[in-house]
């Protein structure tokens, strides 16, 4: 005889079926509410690095760990990494300057199958490096790009997704010349009166991408608002929360223009990274008004289907994380003996 399912099973299954086929925040049991149960997860080791003076974005490359500089004399460092997740200074980039194999800003690091690419953001080109992070005999690939990504991610066949603030799209696609063969992305409007450059500052995101299918994963700063594409821009799958499911953003005037700036809403998604298995999503959840609203402690864990795996909490706040492939992730923060990266080990 079959079992009888019991009124609150009905419920639950409808709630979860909801969430997973709409992509839409169902609200009481949701990972963006301020009530979910986070699982603690402690530093397993700490270093501590005094010549790394101003670090914005770190990738996991291999064996190391790339962190950028925003100081003058140093492009970026490379990190060896050790047993149980322990670091040691191995050399420094230091090739800043406008010519090939040169750099500005140093944005992101993008892991192919065959090379590293380091994004210059300032000049808008890759940079070109082997596995151990050596400079690859490759030329500088010099992007089209139109208007200013903050993440580069790789997908097969030799191409390039960027994401960040753009003026008509979430997300961009390039070749391997550089040129774009993409602009994807719906770009909802905030309010009648943003212009385009209002609406792409509005919907700053990070992304991700998919290792071996054509995917991209964006996580928006300003809004409980997760998309997934396929790299021809139709949308797969959008989670959104229900209290600030688009970013909250009224125009002032600032030198004499406007530019939109926060009305009262949340600071959502301050970085994302993944591995193989995983995207680890850092996630703020506080109001933009706080003091250092993107500075946080909670970890979301997600499938390629965008489905929450786990919440972990960390014994300290963070900007900044990176995947280490092996379930664990670094953490950095710059305080006064320089820069502290920590290892954490989530899934064992």
């Amino acid at each position: 005889m079959p079992q009888k399912t019991t009124p609150y099973l009905i419920t639950l299954l409808t709630a979860f079926l909801l969430l997973s086929c709409s992509g839409e925040d169902s609200g009481e049991t949701s990972f963006f509410n301020s009530g979910f149960n986070y699982q603690p997860a402690p530093t397993s080791h700490q270093a501590s690095f005094d010549n790394i003076y101003n670090p914005r974005k770190m990738r996991v490359i291999g064996d190391f760990l790339a962190v950028d500089d925003f100081q003058n004399q140093v492009a970026f460092h490379v990190l060896k990494i050790g047993g149980s997740g322990g670091l040691d200074y191995h050399k420094s980039k230091d090739n800043v300057g406008r010519g090939p194999g040169e750099f500005q800003l140093v944005d992101d690091f993008v892991e192919t199958d065959s090379l590293v690419y380091v994004f210059d953001g300032a000049q808008l080109k890759l940079v070109g490096y082997n596995r151990d992070l050596t400079p690859a005999d490759v030329d500088d690939i010099h992007m089209r790009i139109d208007g200013r990504p903050v993440t580069m991610n790789a997908l097969p066949d030799n191409r390039f997704a960027a994401a960040g603030l753009f003026y008509r799209d979430r997300f961009q696609v390039f070749d391997a010349e550089g040129t774009i063969i993409g602009n994807h992305g719906e770009q909802i409007s905030i309010s009648d009166d943003f212009s385009p450059q209002h609406t792409g500052t509005a919907w700053y995101s990070q992304s991700v991408s998919h290792p071996d299918k054509d995917f991209i994963y964006l996580f928006s700063i300003n809004a409980d608002f997760i998309e997934k594409y396929d790299a021809d821009g139709n949308l797969v799958t959008r989670v959104q929360g229900s209290e600030f499911p688009l970013p909250k953003m009224r125009l002032e005037t600032q030198s004499g223009q406007p530019w939109p700036v926060d009305d009262g809403g949340k600071a959502a998604y301050s970085w994302v990274d993944a591995d193989a298995n995983h995207i680890y999503a850092l996630y703020s959840g506080t109001m933009r008004s706080e003091e250092n609203a993107l500075y946080t402690n909670k970890v979301h864990l997600f499938n390629w289907d965008l489905e929450l795996i786990e919440g972990y909490e960390l014994d300290h706040t963070t900007h900044m994380i990176a995947a280490d492939g092996k379930g664990g992730i670094y953490s950095l923060t710059s305080e006064e003996e320089g820069a502290v990266i920590r290892y954490i080990e989530l899934m064992n």
